[in-house]
């Protein structure tokens, strides 16, 4: 327990997309086709407003997206981080999650599975990933190619 406890401390130290400072939004980012994070159903679809007040949904998935951030470092460095992806299941049986698709044939990154806590970190073959009843998983994909350093936006004070 106290190994599965410090991985779960690192993770969280590692990737910036989960100490984010300011709320997700959810909306395009900057005009691109991109969100910061986009909730889903276990078939994979984006979750819609009627799927968040249906009695029977127990599982769901959420995409964080670090590769688009909009946040700085204290150093004024533009903070960007890896894609991540929460598969929760509240179900009492294993459910079975389609993942996003990934370009230039990647695969997902298995970094967290509360059912095998004795697993390191393995990259997932396949489209589809079974999340153990009651248990959550987390899934990486890793930031190839971003922009180092940005300008940091000055701020209406500051005119």
């Amino acid at each position: 327990m106290l190994g599965f406890v410090r991985r779960l401390i690192r993770l969280r130290k590692v990737h910036p997309v989960l100490r984010r400072r300011r709320f997700f939004h959810g909306r395009r980012v900057h005009g691109l086709d991109v969100r910061d994070i986009v909730w889903l159903k276990p078939n994979g679809e984006e979750m819609l407003e009627k799927d968040w007040v249906t009695h029977y949904a127990r599982s769901l998935g959420m995409l964080l997206n670090g590769h688009v951030m909009h946040e700085w470092s204290e150093s004024g460095d533009l903070v960007f981080d890896d894609m991540l992806l929460v598969l929760l299941n509240a179900y009492w049986e294993p459910m079975s999650f389609s993942l996003p698709p990934l370009s230039n044939g990647a695969s997902w990154q298995l970094l967290v599975d509360t059912a095998e806590p004795t697993i390191e970190e393995q990259p997932v073959p396949g489209q589809r990933y079974v999340v153990h009843a009651r248990s959550l998983v987390v899934l990486s994909f890793p930031l190839e190619q971003a922009p180092t350093r940005a300008p940091r936006p000055r701020s209406s004070l500051s005119r």
